[in-house]
């Protein structure tokens, strides 16, 4: 499992041996640079205080399909070592991980206006 391997980091101009902290420190620089909404790749919502991947283009490049996957290794490489990384994702996130189906409560929650967009579909009569 490529969670599991060893990382040796060095950070150039830095004397030192990685002994865990330096890993450490490149996986919360390395998250907090994919979660930076410059990049493009994540959104944070104010009025949530979560980070949500950016869903406004029709058909994503391969760069960007990269990007998302390796950033979501990333953050499975942290999680599994218990590195505390500075991100808020919505519920549904979470539960997607754990292979628990999401909700419609839970989508409004993620993306209100896709929520609500999706509700007034199920609740038009003809």
């Amino acid at each position: 499992n490529d969670l599991r391997k060893y990382l040796q980091i060095k950070f150039v101009g830095e004397e030192g041996i990685d002994q865990g902290g330096l890993t450490v420190e490149w996986l919360e620089l390395a998250m907090e640079a994919f979660l930076d909404p410059k990049l493009g790749l994540f959104a944070y919502d104010e009025e949530q205080r979560t980070h949500w991947y950016r869903d406004n283009l029709i058909k994503p490049c391969a760069w960007r399909l990269k990007m998302l996957r390796f950033a979501g290794r990333l953050l499975g490489m942290a999680v599994f070592r218990g590195v505390n990384v500075r991100a808020n994702f919505p519920l549904v996130f979470y539960k997607k991980l754990l292979g628990i189906d999401p909700t419609l409560t839970d989508l409004k929650v993620a993306d209100p206006r896709l929520g609500r967009s999706l509700q007034l579909l199920l609740d038009y009569e003809d």
